[in-house]
């Protein structure tokens, strides 16, 4: 089982100016550093910020914050975080993105939506974080008013379940 962690978190806010950003320094061994993948080199380490104390700031900075991101649950998941999900705006999940396949609707990636809606070549090269975080933001504020439609109509009928189990 190969395991893969975070090596990098960068957080922007509704103006696409960067509030966060931190090489985060793992509580294991790192045995490769996937620089292709990451865009993480050795030398990122000698200034990276341990793995719990980026948790506890990151944690902190999304407290009662809508977050805006693609494919979000891995990133709470190598996080461990976990966040209301009435407060996550993901465009992996929004319905308008998705493509519709033989077995039903399926996620898109990221690459391909940014090139298609937005006319912006991302991760041509190793990876960087802050270009994915501004394309799902500006995908987002283009497809704002339908997100957050959605995200209306997910929390009606989460309140009309919770209604009738309580009957």
């Amino acid at each position: 089982c190969r395991h893969i962690g975070i090596l990098q978190v960068v957080i922007l806010n509704e103006n696409e100016e960067l509030v966060y950003s931190a090489y985060v320094r793992p509580i294991e061994k790192i045995t490769d550093y996937r620089t292709a993948v990451s865009g993480v080199r050795p030398f990122h380490m000698k200034t990276a910020v341990p793995f719990l104390q980026v948790q506890k700031e990151v944690g902190q900075l999304l407290r009662k914050r809508i977050v805006i991101g693609h494919a979000l649950r891995n990133d709470f998941k190598v996080l461990m975080l976990s966040h209301p999900k009435n407060l996550v705006r993901d465009t992996a999940l929004f319905g308008p993105f998705k493509e519709q396949g033989a077995l039903g609707p399926r996620q898109r990636k990221l690459k391909v939506l940014a090139e298609e809606i937005l006319g912006l070549k991302i991760q041509t090269g190793e990876h960087n974080p802050a270009e994915d975080a501004l394309a799902a933001l500006r995908l987002y504020k283009l497809h704002q008013g339908e997100f957050e439609r959605e995200a209306r109509r997910e929390q009606n009928r989460n309140a009309a379940r919770s209604g009738k189990k309580r009957k």
